[in-house]
């Protein structure tokens, strides 16, 4: 069994300067387009008593503001992370690639995996992302190696959980933590083969 999948590392639009800007302007923009431009909804017309004769540049720019929101949400959606290595995993153990640097784990040096699930599933449709997944191996020295890694599909999870439990077969202590609400998956029964430990936060 192998497991190959790409390191990345997430960009986080949303809480950046422009994310926070670009949300705040966009909720404005919905207010004053959805509520305060029609005349036909409100009995007065406010946009005309606050701005005058500049009530029409000031929808327009609302409209802008209302437009690069709707950027940030496909730029979250599609460009939200960069992918900066590569993973492998094997019967032997596991290669990280990151640059030009190679660190490889064998199977005889790694005492845990800690997994923290995300999902694999499209922004819009679910919790998961694809993105925001990420790999803890702790070895025999309880050193720690963390990376962020891509899940495609359903078949690649499937494939990396099979990957985990042919370590866990060979005495590596397997780990597993939800980034949403236990709730988020009800139906997600794939991970239970794996006999795992205690949750990583309770760690």
């Amino acid at each position: 069994m192998n497991f190959e999948a790409k390191i990345i590392k997430t960009k986080k639009w949303r809480t950046s300067l422009y994310g926070v800007i670009s949300l705040t302007l966009f909720g404005i923009s919905l207010v004053v387009i959805y509520i305060l431009a029609p005349k036909d909804i409100l009995a007065r017309d406010y946009l005309s008593e606050w701005f005058g004769q500049h009530r029409k540049q000031f929808v327009i720019l609302t409209l802008l503001f209302n437009l690069n929101g709707i950027v940030l949400m496909v730029l979250e959606n599609h460009f939200n992370y960069k992918t900066i290595g590569n993973v492998q995993m094997n019967e032997e153990g596991i290669k990280i690639t990151e640059s030009s640097d190679l660190r490889t784990f064998n199977i005889n040096e790694i005492a845990a995996i800690r997994l923290y699930y995300y999902g694999y599933k499209s922004y819009w449709k679910s919790w998961g992302k694809g993105n925001q997944n990420f790999i803890t191996i702790v070895d025999k020295h309880d050193k720690e190696c963390v990376f962020e890694f891509l899940l495609n599909s359903h078949v690649h999870k499937k494939n990396m959980i099979e990957q985990l439990l042919s370590y866990q077969k060979q005495d590596v202590k397997i780990r597993l933590d939800y980034l949403n609400p236990p709730n988020a998956y009800p139906n997600d029964i794939d991970f239970t083969e794996l006999k795992l430990q205690e949750r990583w936060h309770n760690n």
